[in-house]
């Protein structure tokens, strides 16, 4: 598993997939699929600050001691 500090685990890559679903849902016309997208949107917020806690969690936790 690649290094949770690593650059391609922060949690700002979501909003790669969060931007094309918010412009989806404003220029949809059908109810029933803005509500789809809606909720969509609204997951992929809680994921994206879900995700970011626990970056800023492992970010602030000081570095395992290796020296044995």
């Amino acid at each position: 598993m690649a290094d949770k500090s690593s650059r391609w685990n922060h949690p700002h890559w979501h909003l790669v997939f969060v931007i094309p679903l918010l412009i989806f849902l404003i220029t949809e016309d059908d109810a029933i699929t803005r509500c789809f997208l809606a909720s969509g949107l609204a997951l992929a917020a809680f994921r994206y600050g879900h995700d970011l806690a626990t970056w800023t969690r492992v970010k602030a936790a000081p570095a395992p001691d290796t020296s044995g």
